[in-house]
This record gives structure tokens, sequence and C-alpha cells, in this order.
């Protein structure tokens, strides 16, 4: 599937699904639509886009012509009304993991190492002295590890 088509499936599986709810009592309307910023803000995440500066951008730079508002608005609008439609987003998801196959008894572990503690004062310290970088005088809590699959009542939560 390619980016054009992406962007108007993501659009329309937002607008089907929120098209029935109220979410202002008062105040003016804003000049993009929910459905548009919910759209940038998921399609820019998907394409690793992180901050909200750069999905704004790289949406008014190459989809200027399909969210012809993203032109009339400034920066901190759009992400002012991207971080109030929080709520929506929440109930969105929920609704398409309900949607989705899946074990609600199985989750991913995932782990990594972390740094417990740094001799940086223990200069005699035998922990210390094994290694001439800085980082060598690091300890981690635990060893690498890939992400794995466990089920609840193996992580002792079920």
């Amino acid at each position: 599937m390619d980016l054009n088509t992406f962007i108007v499936s993501v659009f329309c599986l937002i607008d089907d699904r929120i098209e029935d709810r109220a979410f202002r009592a008062r105040g003016p309307l804003p000049k993009l639509s929910d459905t548009e910023v919910l759209t940038i803000e998921i399609v820019g995440e998907f394409l690793g886009l992180d901050t909200d500066e750069g999905i704004f951008r790289y949406f008014r730079r190459h989809y200027g012509e399909w969210f012809p508002a993203l032109g009339e608005v400034h920066r901190t609008t759009f992400a002012r009304q991207a971080a109030n439609l929080w709520k929506i987003k929440e109930r969105l998801w929920q609704e398409l993991l309900a949607l989705a196959v899946h074990d609600p008894a199985f989750a991913i572990c995932d782990s990594m190492p972390l740094p417990a503690c740094l001799f940086a004062r223990a200069y005699r310290s035998a922990l210390a002295s094994k290694g001439k970088r800085p980082s060598a005088r690091i300890r981690c809590s635990g060893e690498p590890s890939t992400a794995s699959g466990c089920t609840l009542g193996s992580a002792g939560l079920g």
C-alpha cells in the first residue's frame, strides 16, 4: 500500500469511528477537523516523525493540498488541538484493540540493561578499577535481551 492510500484509509477509518460523537459543547469550531488532526498525527507517527513540529512541517509541505486548513493554522494551534483529543485517541485505540485478534493473557516482556550504579568516587574500588573507560565502571542491573513473550502468570501478574 502506498502512502497516499494509507492516509486515505486512516482518514476513513477515523472518520467512520468518530462521526457520531460531539466533542465540543461550546466555542468556535477549529479550522482543521478532528479527523484531519488525528489522521495527520497517526500517519506522522507511523512515518517516524516524533515531534509535533516535524509532523506539522512534513504534512504542510507535502500534503498541503490534501489538508488546506493546515496552511492557515499555527503549529502550536495544531499541537494544542491534537493534545486535547487525548480522550478520543484513547477510546479509538480501545475500539481498534477490541477488533484485533489477540490473547489477553499474553504480553510482550522486553528488557534492557539499566545502569544501577556508577563508581564515580570509588577510585580504589576493585570494581571501579577494572576498566580504563568511564563506561566500564558502570554496573548494570540485568543482561541485554531481546523481546520475548510471557504469560501474565509466568510474570507473576496473573
